[in-house]
């Protein structure tokens, strides 16, 4: 944690994730399509909070809610070999 304050991260604190979550939304980005860098099993990534209209049964605009986009991927083998 003190080389991430130190701003002195190095490639081999990376190594060996299993997850890693990504916050696009710090430089204005609303959507990404995540890549799963082995031998990492899953990402995600967070968009910019949005205030978007939300429509009602006849669409009209029933409210503006703030929203928060995520969009994760995962391997898929990692279920189908640890089944449930």
């Amino acid at each position: 944690m003190e080389a991430g304050k130190r701003q002195q991260i190095g490639r081999e604190d990376l190594l060996g994730g299993t997850f890693t979550l990504s916050n696009i939304g710090a430089i204005g980005g609303t959507y990404a399509s995540p890549v799963i860098f082995p031998p990492q099993v899953a990402i995600g990534a967070i968009g910019k909070i949005e205030r978007l209209p939300r429509f009602d049964k006849h669409d009209n605009i029933s409210v503006k809610q703030n929203c928060k986009p995520f969009r994760d991927r995962t391997k898929y083998r990692l279920f189908e070999e640890n089944s449930w």
